[in-house]
């Protein structure tokens, strides 16, 4: 196992939030929740693995706060996926990043690469 600097733009903190991801012109989702949130992306665990570089529509909720938009999955580790919130707005961003500000006394978790 190898360890790498943390390289990511946000920290990462443990969240569950309902998310659906929706391959694209599939009309079918999957749905799950999120294990740990960025204000650029997530983690989800799925029972149906997404190959890395599918582009997904992703509807997260925050509350009652439907976000939806267009991501890319990063990461597939045999348990879940790594999702980059690719074509967020504005708004949606800074919507996100205040409610991850607001999980401020959550520990960020590590950044672990394997290889």
């Amino acid at each position: 196992m190898n360890l790498a600097p943390n390289t990511r733009r946000f920290h990462r903190r443990p969240c569950s939030l309902p998310i659906e991801l929706r391959r694209l012109w599939t009309p079918y989702p999957f749905r799950s929740t999120t294990v740990d949130l960025s204000a650029a992306g997530c983690y989800v665990n799925l029972t149906s693995i997404l190959p890395v570089g599918t582009a997904v529509d992703v509807a997260l909720w925050i509350g009652e706060t439907k976000l939806a938009f267009r991501g890319t999955v990063r990461s597939a580790d045999g348990v879940g996926n790594g999702i980059d919130f690719t074509g967020m707005n504005d708004e949606q961003r800074s919507r996100l990043r205040h409610y991850v500000d607001g999980t401020k006394g959550a520990p960020t978790l590590p950044t672990v690469i394997f290889r």
